[in-house]
């Protein structure tokens, strides 16, 4: 019995809101004789709507190739080191040999072109091959405070 009652109560209400008849035509104008759901219809509408819009960017930004007039050469080397891949271990590597290179190449001048030798200490080389920073540090700092300590009893 209550679902008669149910259905009774139903046919009484309508459910739908009174539509005006004129957006009535426009959407089943819109829809077609396709009767596609609505959500189907926007998402349609929006692809539509996106291509346009990339198709528009497309034609603006060829126009604006068109404008341009500088044409630069770019070097062949340059060009066919950016379409190998890239490997950057092996740049470094060879980086690495190089500077090697350069520093070996360095220590065989002879020392006549430098005209700055400078005196070092044989107390402060020692120190410095035997110790490691902080332990110089700490060194060092003692050497100040005996001196110190020698020029304020002095």
């Amino acid at each position: 019995m209550k679902l008669k009652e149910e259905e009774s109560i139903l046919r009484e209400c309508s459910h739908r809101p009174k539509v005006n008849p004129i957006s009535e035509m426009i959407v089943d104008y819109k829809r077609g004789e396709k009767a596609q759901k609505v959500e189907t219809f926007l998402l349609g509408s929006l692809e539509s709507k996106m291509e346009n819009l990339n198709k528009a960017k497309k034609e603006r930004l060829q126009q604006e190739m068109k404008e341009c007039t500088f044409k630069p050469k770019v070097n062949e080397f340059l060009s066919e080191k950016k379409q190998r891949a890239p490997n950057i271990y092996h740049d470094l590597y060879n980086d690495y040999k190089t500077f090697e290179m350069k520093k070996e190449k360095l220590k065989a001048t002879p020392s006549e072109n430098f005209t700055f030798q400078p005196k070092i200490n044989k107390t402060t080389n020692k120190i410095v091959q035997d110790f490691d920073f902080y332990q110089r540090l700490q060194i060092f700092e003692q050497m100040r405070r005996q001196k110190l300590q020698k020029s304020i009893f002095s």
